[in-house]
């Protein structure tokens, strides 16, 4: 088994194949003047190839991807497996009005004409549950709680969780579970991409570190408004975590300006980084 990536990814990467007992090999990309890339992979055949792809921004990240997955395959790889930490293109999972694309089912069945096997973390799924659902290829589900109730008992032991909205109320029960905390989960009107209202919150709080826990921080305006309902509770502290942390418009530190510190997995890099997902990733190449 050899582990591969782009060199955005490399420091993932390398984490993973460190931890597999693997090599690391770096794919080559030349961007020509008119914007087109070529693209280099290493010697492949007969090997089991691991790509890491951390593929947020995805639009220009996913040709790239394609390339070299459809080259492994016909250089004769002997199997590849793609590990896309984040999923993208996850959301869009209906029609939500005329002429629009779904565009999780068309990104699943693209991937999975190249990659024998797909994995991803905690991936953003709502009226399909099933990644199988999505990926016609084998696809795995793997999870960043673990690692956040890790962290979290590791340097927080007064720590209280807290969950957004009911869409968070996985993330939140389990990580409180694991950590052995305490947990609430709020509720959330949403009024349009940026305008949301968190209400629901009883007293606990005070003198408490209260961890905010949630899938991903995009906009971040539904994280921005329960550090101000949470903050009315008197917390010693307000810690954001997300597994995935996306951070448009600079949520990270609209966020910091709130009080808030805010820390991520490595699903995406990020100078918020604080736990590192790769043993989890390492683990499910070693056991297939």
């Amino acid at each position: 088994m050899i582990i591969a990536s782009f060199e955005e990814s490399s420091d993932l990467a390398r984490k993973v194949a460190r931890r597999a007992k693997s090599s690391y090999v770096q794919f080559g990309k030349h961007d020509f003047p008119d914007g087109e890339g070529l693209i280099k992979i290493p010697e492949v055949k007969g090997k089991e190839l691991v790509v890491v792809a951390q593929i947020h921004r995805p639009d220009a990240k996913v040709m790239p991807l394609i390339f070299a997955l459809a080259t492994a395959k016909e250089l004769g790889a002997k199997s590849i497996t793609l590990v896309a930490p984040y999923m993208p293109y996850m959301r869009q999972d209906k029609r939500f009005n005329q002429g629009e694309c779904i565009s999780n089912m068309i990104f699943g069945r693209l991937l999975s004409r190249y990659a024998d096997r797909v994995i991803t973390i905690d991936p953003h799924l709502h009226r399909v549950h099933r990644l199988s659902k999505i990926f016609p290829t084998k696809s795995t589900r793997l999870s960043a709680v673990g690692a956040i109730a890790e962290y979290i008992k590791k340097h927080h032991s007064d720590a209280f969780i807290v969950g957004p909205d009911a869409e968070s109320y996985q993330w939140a029960r389990k990580v409180a579970k694991l950590s052995g905390t305490k947990a609430r989960i709020l509720l959330k009107k949403r009024y349009g991409d940026r305008n949301v209202k968190i209400s629901g919150f009883k007293d606990g709080l005070k003198g408490k570190t209260a961890i905010l826990v949630d899938d991903i921080i995009s906009s971040g305006h539904t994280m921005m408004e329960t550090v101000k309902e949470v903050k009315k509770h008197r917390p010693r502290s307000i810690i954001c975590i997300g597994v995935h942390g996306i951070f448009s418009g600079k949520a990270d530190l609209k966020l910091k300006r709130l009080g808030a510190k805010v820390v991520t997995t490595n699903t995406i890099p990020h100078k918020t980084n604080r736990i590192d997902i790769s043993p989890v990733i390492a683990e499910a190449l070693k056991h297939g």
